[in-house]
């Protein structure tokens, strides 16, 4: 797997993912535009205040996966001889792709965990070398490969 798709697939899923809670923030600017103010005055009050929490919650987020973006935009495709920050590591057992926690993704019929290096298992697999061993939720994986 190359590490370069890799991190493209990553900024692509992320940018998607802005791409929909702009989308989602947009929607929100509407709804409060809308809202309308009725007889009753403390109906219309609750109404926007749900919309402005909503509001926060998506600027929280966007701002959630915007760092998560520009973290990406900083790792480099060269080749590591142990894990850190932009490793594809791969184990006798998964293969994994240590940059931000996006999950499981099915890349040329690879199943590769994207995962953040302060989860538990990027913790496990920090600056492991091939040929190392480390132990998450009671099994024992062996690395094979770090790109």
């Amino acid at each position: 797997m190359e590490k370069e798709k890799l991190l493209l697939t990553c900024i692509d899923k992320i940018q998607k993912k802005l791409n929909d809670l702009g989308a989602i923030y947009d929607s929100l600017q509407e709804s409060l535009l809308n809202e309308t103010k009725s007889s009753m005055g403390d109906k219309y009050e609750t109404g926007r205040s749900m919309i402005h929490a909503e509001i926060q919650k998506n600027r929280h987020q966007n701002g959630e996966w915007l760092e998560m973006l520009n973290l990406c935009k900083q790792i480099s495709p060269v080749r590591k001889r142990q894990v850190e920050l932009g490793s594809f590591v791969q184990t006798d057992q998964h293969n994994y792709f240590v940059a931000v926690g996006l999950g499981m993704l099915k890349l040329n019929g690879q199943i590769v965990y994207f995962i953040s290096p302060g989860s538990p298992l990027g913790r496990a697999l920090w600056q492991k070398r091939v040929g190392d061993q480390f132990e998450i939720n009671g099994k024992i994986q062996t690395v094979i490969n770090v790109k």
